[in-house]
């Protein structure tokens, strides 16, 4: 398996497509709990935004807005040129993205609604 790719029954087939929380969020809490659980380690480079966006089967824009979400969080950082890390030194306290963002109780009032994606 190529380290850039996240894993091949991965990303896309983790999206819960009738999941009331929106898909940028779905994405952002994968890619989190894809850091947690060790396949990115601190200071690593995660694969470019094209990658994960085919990886996820997302729009580029859809995964560059979850991208912000993690670098919003503190999970990962941005380098211009460089690309997209994990933190040196980051969270450790698991919190999720949605939580951590806390986009609202009400997802349809944000403008956010169930994506069906069969």
């Amino acid at each position: 398996m190529a380290k850039d790719k996240v894993v091949r029954d991965g990303p896309a087939e983790w999206l819960r497509p009738l999941d009331r929380q929106p898909l940028v969020i779905q994405v952002a809490e994968t890619v989190r709990l894809a850091i947690l659980g060790g396949r990115w380690g601190r200071g690593e480079r995660l694969p470019n935004e094209a990658d994960l966006a085919d990886d996820f089967k997302v729009s580029r824009a859809t995964l560059r807005e979850a991208i912000g979400m993690l670098v919003f969080a503190g999970i990962v950082v941005r380098r211009h040129g460089s690309g997209t890390f994990v933190r040196e030194e980051g969270r450790e306290d698991g919190t999720s993205c949605s939580r951590t963002l806390a986009i609202g109780s009400d997802d349809h009032s944000a403008g956010h609604h169930p994506i069906d994606r069969r």
